[in-house]
């Protein structure tokens, strides 16, 4: 299997914006965000001072996730999680959890704790910037503490094509040389599987094609998944061109996991022989052509 892209950089960033209502009970990011096949995760420092037993909550004021760009994809709340000495929490907007007790008061001493922020149980994401508001609580026999953040994180358009050969030959047999008239077909029909984050097009580029005896199409065979537009005619191929090949729509289905739709298209190529007079000469013909993606 080969991938040919040329826009397949995520970006994934996380920031915090803070009210705090006691300047010493702080939280702060904590090294890079990261992103791996279980989901998007943050390290944060929460800074305090101790007064007596601490006790450490969270909890959210809203109960989505919602992506700002379209306010109709929504994250529930409850695919975040807060991991803190290796346990596990389950972030709510309808209680506060309880995540730290520190039984070892120092009136004097300002404290930390490493946690981390992880977002799970999700597919692909649509592209888009994502925020929800997040509150620490410190609660002790004497005093209470709260703090409000914003926290957001970004994914940038995301587009992968694949192909499931490497190359487009087409092969002349003695049969297919000796006949003036016939148009032959590559034998390995070329399948183009694609992911897109965002509303996309795509295009089959020929730079580097080199025009001989022969005049050289393309036709789009059949599509599948979420393509919405796409080339219907048999269209000649020339050097240094850009064809438009199809477009389409995100090929995700919400953000639950395993929520990609299969979509692609399968592109059949020929030649002709232009010239009556002549034989066009035996051998394999290859196609030095490139297929890009971007956003429609």
């Amino acid at each position: 299997m080969k991938i040919i892209n040329t826009i397949m950089i995520v970006y994934l960033t996380f920031s915090f914006n803070k009210t705090i209502a006691n300047p010493q009970f702080r939280a702060e990011l904590s090294g890079l965000v990261f992103k791996d096949t279980t989901g998007v995760s943050a390290n944060v420092n929460l800074t305090y001072h101790k007064t007596d037993y601490s006790k450490l909550y969270v909890s959210s004021l809203d109960s989505y996730i919602t992506n700002n760009e379209d306010r109709q994809i929504k994250i529930p709340i409850e695919n975040l999680y807060l991991i803190c000495d290796n346990r596990q929490f389950q972030i709510s907007n309808k209680t506060k959890q309880l995540f730290y007790l520190d039984t070892y008061p120092d009136f004097s001493e300002i404290s930390q704790k490493n946690i981390t922020l992880k977002l799970e149980n999700t597919g692909e994401l649509p592209k888009g910037l994502y925020s929800v508001v997040l509150k620490f609580f410190k609660q002790s026999e004497t005093i209470e503490d709260e703090c409000d953040f914003l926290l957001t994180f970004n994914i940038e358009d995301d587009y992968r094509i694949t192909l499931l050969d490497n190359e487009t030959v087409i092969a002349l047999s003695e049969e297919d040389v000796f006949s003036k008239n016939s148009t032959i077909k590559n034998k390995n029909d070329i399948n183009i599987n694609l992911f897109a984050n965002a509303n996309w097009k795509l295009y089959l580029d020929t730079l580097n094609f080199t025009q001989d005896e022969c005049e050289y199409y393309f036709r789009i065979k059949s599509i599948s998944g979420n393509i919405t537009n796409y080339e219907q005619d048999i269209v000649q191929i020339r050097p240094n061109q850009r064809y438009f090949l199809a477009s389409g729509i995100p090929t995700l289905k919400g953000i639950e996991a395993n929520n990609q739709v299969p979509s692609g298209l399968v592109i059949e190529y020929s030649l002709r022989n232009p010239d009556q007079k002549d034989f066009i000469k035996e051998g394999v013909r290859l196609y030095p052509i490139r297929y890009t993606m971007e956003r429609n």
